[in-house]
């Protein structure tokens, strides 16, 4: 689940569930399963702290720094190839989803955020699987080689 929908519920204000909540919360399946993956689990002690961290209600600000902040750190470890080839891709994924939000910040309106349209709210997700599939696109030599 997106920060901003899990903030909402925590303080029990109602929330606009958009677009760029089902991208951030498809991003969070997306590291849960690269972490969490059985095959090619890494077990260097700081992997570990990270996934401990990623059980907590602060995950989203241990993704952010595990990929805005300790990205290099990360690929640098001695973490599996598989996710070593997934870390760039979040990365940079979770670039294209911080830009998108501040867009979407531009037009919601906290007044009345039902005021947006379904237009825009289509627009948004089709931007949102955009960024994705173009990211994949580059992504996808690389991610092939594993």
């Amino acid at each position: 689940m997106s920060s901003f929908l899990l903030g909402a519920i925590r303080m029990g204000d109602d929330q606009l569930q958009s677009a760029i909540d089902d991208a951030e919360s498809f991003f969070h399946v997306g590291i849960w399963a690269t972490f969490f993956n059985k095959t090619h689990r890494s077990r260097e002690q700081r992997h570990d702290y990270w996934r401990d961290q990623l059980r907590t209600r602060e995950r989203d600000f241990v993704a952010a720094s595990m990929f805005a902040r300790q990205g290099k750190a990360l690929l640098a470890s001695k973490a599996p190839g598989f996710m070593k080839l997934l870390v760039p891709f979040f990365m940079e994924w979770q670039e294209l989803l911080t830009a998108r939000r501040k867009k979407w910040d531009q037009m919601y309106d906290e007044e009345d955020p039902f005021e947006l349209t379904v237009l825009q709210q289509k627009f948004t997700a089709l931007c949102c699987i955009t960024d994705f599939a173009s990211l994949l696109e580059k992504q996808l030599p690389k991610l092939n080689t594993f």
